[in-house]
Order: C-alpha cells, then sequence, then structure tokens
C-alpha cells in the first residue's frame, strides 16, 4: 500500500480590522420604553390607545353572547377592580 499525499498548508494572513464602535444595549426587554424602541425603529400606531370594539368587528351584539364567556368576562374585569 501506498501513502496518500499530504498536502503542505501555506500560512494564513490577517490583517488589521477598523476598530467597531460600540453597539447600544438596552438589557432586557422586559424594561424597554419609547425611547429604546424608536432607537430601534419601531414605528407606532398613531391610534394603539383606541379600544377595538370587537362587537363591531364581529358583527355581533353583546347580549347574543354565551353566558360561559360573559362568565369570563365579569370574572375578569371583577378581579381587575379588587
Amino acid at each position: 500500500m501506498s501513502q496518500r499525499p499530504v498536502r503542505k498548508k501555506t500560512p494564513r494572513e490577517f490583517y488589521p480590522t477598523d476598530p467597531k464602535a460600540e453597539e447600544k444595549g438596552f438589557g432586557s426587554a422586559k424594561v424597554w420604553g419609547r425611547k429604546q424602541l424608536n432607537s430601534l425603529d419601531v414605528k407606532f400606531a398613531p391610534n394603539a390607545k383606541k379600544r377595538l370594539d370587537l362587537n363591531k368587528v364581529l358583527n355581533v351584539d353583546e347580549n347574543q353572547w354565551p353566558p360561559a364567556v360573559k362568565q369570563r368576562i365579569f370574572a375578569l374585569l371583577s378581579s381587575r377592580y379588587d
């Protein structure tokens, strides 16, 4: 059996790079505010504080909701104000 020829390694050349500017760090996303989101170019909807009326969107009347749904909504709202 003959041996396989081994390829000769050529030395690699490394060139210096430009120093990088320090990147912004915001910490945990839980504590981000509008300032951090603006710096990330997050666009906010102008009417975001308007409440969405699902009765109009789904074309239903609140009186037609099943009792189980009404009960859950009432429990959710009452626990909010306790």
